[in-house]
């Protein structure tokens, strides 16, 4: 689709050129005007053209353009309401697809805009991973130090029974609870560290394609 519209611009623009031309010699066309040559209307006769130089770089495809100028020839020719252009022979006025360095810079400044348009869609991605990322390691560490501060209590009442030649039945029963709870704590706190873990190096490598766009894009820059 890209392409298609490529050519027709690029054919409507050569036709406009070729009309503009048509009429430039016309009024140029002799050294002396007389009153029929001014009663003569503009391009009384059609204006033919014909495809000289195609350069392949531009991505479009050679019957494609002859299609783009014929349509972009027979809407002049509706508009005058005769024909005004026309396909000739290389005679007529030639038509040259020409790929010059202002082309090159302009496919480049648009393969430098997707490259823009690709490294702040990455940035976001970056910025919400890593909002992620903070969050969860924010929760682990609440719960890492509220797991700390429950596991030196339960270590002091130990210690505190301990130094009394033991704990009574239902006190040594509690302890026994905290300390099977306090392992499923462990157990959850190990998990949360994983997935944080991981969320650092998915950050890290998300971080690393950034920075490769942005040193791709200022490159071509």
């Amino acid at each position: 689709m890209d392409r298609a519209r490529n050519g027709k611009a690029l054919a409507y623009g050569a036709l406009v050129l070729i009309v503009g031309i048509g009429a430039a010699l016309y009024l140029a066309s002799g050294r002396t005007i007389d009153v029929q040559s001014l009663l003569s209307p503009p391009c009384a006769h059609p204006i033919q053209y014909a495809v000289g130089s195609f350069d392949e770089r531009f991505g479009i495809p050679r019957a494609d353009f002859d299609t783009a100028l014929r349509d972009a020839a027979q809407l002049w020719n509706e508009a005058a309401g005769k024909t005004v252009v026309e396909m000739g022979t290389k005679d007529g006025i030639t038509v040259n697809l020409i790929y010059s360095q202002y082309q090159r810079n302009a496919q480049l400044g648009s393969v430098i805009d997707a490259e823009q348009q690709a490294y702040e869609d990455k940035r976001d991605e970056v910025e919400t991973l890593r909002r992620t990322y903070m969050a969860e390691r924010s929760r682990f560490a609440t719960k890492e130090a509220a797991f700390e501060r429950d596991s030196k209590e339960h270590a002091e009442q130990v210690d505190y029974w301990n130094a009394r030649g033991g704990a009574p039945p239902a006190e040594y029963e509690q302890l026994q609870e905290e300390q099977q709870e306090l392992a499923r704590k462990q157990a959850s706190l190990n998990r949360l560290a994983d997935e944080v873990n991981a969320l650092a190096r998915a950050l890290n490598e998300e971080v690393e394609e950034l920075n490769q766009l942005a040193s791709h894009t200022n490159a071509k820059v």
